[in-house]
């Protein structure tokens, strides 16, 4: 038998005995990602491990799982140390933009920094205050963030995403993940600006460097009826935003990304 076959129809046995429980399966290194999208496991649980340790890798990890699963919550697994708040950001931000989270913080807010989870860490005040506005953010844009609300039709549109789609056009060293939602379209983007063409998760690194007044133009046919625009820094919440629609094509400014934001853009 295939093993990645016998894994599933362990999984498949196991959720048939215990229907009542959650059912997950750790894909260390991503394998075998492609059986477990397709098995009852509740959500997908990955370890990234090198090779892949561009943070473009762990884009693509984070999508082909959504993508795979049709939607599944997918849950990411990646230990980096305390001492690296530039790296754990921008993780965050690429894990959230392509549709994941990821499983940071242990007992007494330590951060999860290594395999053997008592190995935790403790963070700094900064790091602490950037993780709990990146917190915020999540859950103030719930409704923009995940498809929780979705049919089954409509969790296949939205998982259906690839990185830096075509229609978008934005400064380079932005990346941009497009979700459609029923009547509204979402963007979130990763600021990767100064950290070279491919930048490694397992390198220290100084954080991107913030972009001001970012234009951004979309391919759109229809004018839409409103925009708006959130970032964790921004602790009031979504602030609307003015466009123009011109021609087949939607521009407008975003004021400021640091690691990551998000534009709703309603029909």
């Amino acid at each position: 038998m295939y093993l990645p076959c016998a894994f599933v129809d362990f999984i498949r046995s196991a959720s048939r005995q215990h229907p009542d429980q959650a059912i997950l399966f750790n894909a260390v290194g991503n394998w075998p990602i492609e059986a477990l999208a397709e098995s009852a496991v509740d959500f997908l649980y990955i370890e990234v491990w090198p090779p892949e340790v561009e943070y473009h890798h762990l884009a693509e990890i984070v999508l082909n799982a959504v993508r795979l699963s049709s939607g599944k919550a997918v849950v990411i697994a990646l230990y980096l140390p305390a001492s690296r708040p530039a790296n754990n950001l921008l993780a965050d931000a690429v894990i959230l933009a392509c549709g994941g989270t990821r499983i940071e913080l242990g007992e007494d807010a330590r951060l999860l920094s290594d395999p053997y989870f008592p190995r935790h860490e403790e963070i700094s005040p900064d790091l602490s205050s950037a993780l709990r506005g990146f917190s915020d953010y999540i859950v103030r844009n719930g409704e923009w963030l995940r498809p929780y609300t979705l049919s089954a039709t409509g969790r296949e549109i939205w998982a259906a995403s690839d990185l830096n789609p075509e229609f978008i056009s934005i400064e380079e060293g932005i990346w941009t993940v497009a979700r459609s939602y029923p009547e509204k379209m979402v963007l979130q983007f990763v600021n990767v600006t100064g950290l070279g063409a491919h930048p490694c998760w397992d390198v220290v690194h100084s954080p991107p460097t913030p972009c001001q007044n970012v234009s951004i133009g979309i391919r759109m046919s229809q004018r839409p009826a409103q925009i708006f625009w959130d970032c964790p820094e921004q602790n009031h919440g979504p602030q609307r935003v003015n466009f123009e629609h011109a021609d087949g094509m939607l521009t407008f400014q975003i004021p400021q990304i640091n690691f990551t934001g998000l534009v709703a853009i309603y029909e």
